[in-house]
């Protein structure tokens, strides 16, 4: 999906740009999504997100 860290910082209540970026990063570095930024105003950065199973649950 495509998101604009405005957008995102606004839902989540997030006022600084610099604690944006390290929630970013760490929920990246514990794999809970990968975060390729876009770099341009007009164009979101792609956020893959993912789903993870306890063992022995079904889905």
């Amino acid at each position: 999906m495509y998101v604009f860290s405005h957008k995102i910082m606004y839902v989540a209540k997030i006022f600084s740009s610099a604690t944006y970026h390290k929630r970013i990063r760490d929920l990246s570095d514990f794999g809970y999504i990968r975060y390729k930024p876009s770099y341009k105003r007009t164009q979101g950065s792609k956020v893959y997100m993912f789903i993870r199973v306890a063992p022995g649950v079904a889905p």
